[in-house]
C-alpha cells in the first residue's frame, strides 16, 4: 500500500465514504397504475427485473432502492379496492410518499381524487405537514395519456394540499426510459423524475437533521 495513503488512512482523513442515509417511502395509487414498475426503474440495473417478472401487488410488498447516497426501503401497497383500506397503517411509519396516478386511466381520476382525499384526511398525514408527498404520473409516452396539468386539475392538486405541504408532480413513462439510479453509466431521458427524486432526497436530509 502506498505509504501516503496508508498515513492518511491512519489518520482516518482519507478514504472515509459518506456516510449512508436512510429513508422510509411508501408508495400508494390504484391497481394497475406503475408502482411496482417505478420502483423497478430506481433501482439499479444489476437490480432491475424484466418487466415481465413484474406482477400485481397483493397486499404490500418491500423493496428498497439508493438515490443521491440515500437508501430508501420502500413498502409498495397494493391498489385493489379491498387493500387500500391498509394504507392507513403505513402512514405514520413513512418519510415520504409517493403517489402513483396512471395518466393514461382518466375514467378512475375520481376514484384517484377519493383515496387521495381520504389520505389527506388521516391523522397520521393531515398532522405531519413535513412529509413530502411526490405524485408521479406514469406512462406519459402512452398516445391517451393526459398532461401533468390535466392530472393536477382532476385532483384538484392545488386546491386540496395545503399551502405549507411540501409536494411535487412529476411525469414519467417507466417502462420506456432508463433507470434513475445513482451512479449508472448512462444517461436517463430526461422526464422529470430524477429533479423529482433530487426534491424529495433534499426534504427527506433536511427532515432527518431537523430531528437529530
Amino acid at each position: 500500500m502506498n505509504v501516503w495513503r496508508k498515513l492518511m488512512r491512519i489518520l482516518g482523513i482519507a478514504g472515509r465514504t459518506p456516510r449512508r442515509r436512510k429513508a422510509r417511502a411508501l408508495f400508494v395509487g390504484l391497481n394497475n397504475a406503475g408502482k411496482s414498475t417505478l420502483l423497478n426503474r430506481l433501482k439499479s440495473d444489476r437490480e432491475q427485473v424484466s418487466r415481465k417478472m413484474i406482477t400485481p401487488t397483493v397486499g404490500f410488498t418491500a423493496g428498497q432502492f439508493v438515490f443521491n447516497n440515500v437508501k430508501f426501503a420502500v413498502t409498495d401497497m397494493s391498489g385493489r379496492d379491498g387493500y387500500r383500506a391498509l394504507w392507513e397503517s403505513m402512514y405514520g411509519q413513512c418519510d415520504a410518499i409517493v403517489f402513483v396516478v396512471d395518466s393514461t386511466d382518466q375514467m378512475r381520476f375520481a376514484v384517484v381524487k377519493d383515496e387521495l382525499d381520504m389520505m389527506l384526511r388521516h391523522p397520521d398525514v393531515a398532522g405531519r405537514l413535513n412529509l413530502p408527498i411526490l405524485f408521479v404520473a406514469t406512462k406519459t409516452a402512452a398516445p391517451d395519456a393526459c398532461g401533468a396539468s390535466t392530472v393536477a386539475t382532476a385532483l384538484r392538486l392545488h386546491e386540496r394540499l395545503e399551502p405549507n405541504r411540501q409536494w411535487r408532480l412529476a411525469s414519467t413513462d417507466a417502462i420506456t426510459t432508463t433507470t434513475v439510479g445513482a451512479g449508472m453509466p448512462g444517461q436517463p431521458v430526461d422526464d422529470g423524475l430524477r429533479e423529482a427524486m433530487e426534491w424529495l432526497v433534499d426534504l427527506v436530509k433536511v427532515s432527518h437533521h431537523r430531528q437529530s
